[in-house]
């Protein structure tokens, strides 16, 4: 029996509620020469039904359970498990439109130069809801450009890197030769094997928004910005050595930092006043409410802001942003530009 090209990583844990339409999506691809795997991560919902279901209807499903390891160990057990030759990977509650494995996979076969590429994506919100416009890498970063080459100066411990994790397509063959997902980073896995794939390979980012990442859960991200930002600069620090005397801290053998995060309360916030809390940690999530037309989570987001900050004039202009739409946003950013410089030009 021939083996498949890609495998189609998939770690799944707790995600019944969202696994169904991510399957769905993967099972629809134009291209078809591939093999799914799923490694449920100890879920203790309905997953594992939902799975088994599905194996039932498509032979190209794989399926191992193993009992909670977390995302770095998962992952690096299913580069090591996989039998395609590429490995592209999907989360559990994401989405992809049907032609997404068939552009990465031809875009690798016309350039060997390349030892990954990913794709543009789309926010989705919990209610299924797409925000076209909340995308990454932004437009302004391709340049115009069909496609863009990743560099370490895309890299900062301060802002995402415009790579998305579940949208890659690379070689299973490069990933083991750098030494696979590594198990010291509990968070920016993804962060850390880019950067050592770079040192071998080039990677490219599609033009294309063929996913959509669900974004569910009200404050989340900035319950983990600090350990996230930890990691994000270990990663980037780690690179810097590989160039400066060949092999990092880890692959010397040496152990990572203990981060320190920022102690926060039950709810993921510092305690304020009542009425009193800015919830800029919602701002994102309000934003992308508004840019998808998701009423229902516009309400639920909305209501969380002004409950816990009713009383400060800065969340009302938080309420009030998003609904004047991109393009005023970007008229007014350029007209307040202009009126600085002509403000600067007659003080001079």
């Amino acid at each position: 029996m021939t083996e498949p090209l890609v495998t189609v990583l998939v770690p799944v844990y707790n995600a019944e509620k969202y696994l169904k339409q991510a399957l769905l999506s993967i099972i629809n691809q134009t291209y078809n020469n591939l093999e799914i795997l799923i490694i449920n991560d100890g879920s203790c919902d309905n997953s594992e039904a939902i799975i088994k279901y599905f194996q039932k209807q498509d032979h190209r499903i794989k399926y191992v359970y193993q009992e909670n390891q977390g995302v770095a160990r998962t992952l690096r057990s299913g580069v090591e498990l996989a039998q395609g030759e590429l490995i592209r990977r999907h989360d559990a509650d994401d989405m992809s439109l049907p032609y997404a494995l068939e552009e990465q996979v031809k875009f690798l076969l016309e350039h060997p130069e390349y030892g990954a590429v990913a794709t543009q994506q789309c926010h989705l919100t919990e209610n299924g809801k797409i925000a076209w416009n909340k995308r990454l890498p932004r437009e302004q970063w391709f340049e115009g450009k069909e496609y863009k080459e990743l560099t370490l100066d895309d890299f900062s411990p301060e802002r995402s890197a415009p790579i998305v994790h579940g949208t890659v397509m690379f070689y299973k063959s490069l990933a083991l030769e750098v030494g696979n997902y590594r198990e010291q980073f509990l968070v920016a896995e993804d962060y850390d094997l880019w950067l050592r794939l770079m040192d071998r390979k080039k990677i490219a980012i599609l033009h294309s928004c063929t996913y959509f990442l669900r974004i569910h859960g009200s404050s989340a991200m900035s319950r983990y910005r600090d350990f996230a930002r930890f990691y994000n600069s270990m990663a980037i620090e780690m690179a810097r050595q590989r160039q400066e005397r060949s092999a990092d801290d880890i692959q010397l053998g040496n152990p990572l930092p203990t981060p320190q995060p920022k102690k926060l309360e039950e709810n993921g916030q510092e305690a304020h006043p009542r009425g009193r809390r800015l919830r800029d940690d919602l701002s994102f999530m309000y934003s992308l409410a508004w840019d998808a037309r998701d009423l229902r989570l516009i309400k639920k987001i909305g209501g969380e802001i002004l409950r816990d900050g009713w009383r400060l004039p800065q969340t009302y202009k938080m309420l009030i942003f998003p609904l004047l739409g991109q393009r005023l946003i970007n008229l007014g950013v350029k007209t307040k530009a202009l009126l600085r410089k002509i403000f600067k030009n007659r003080l001079k």
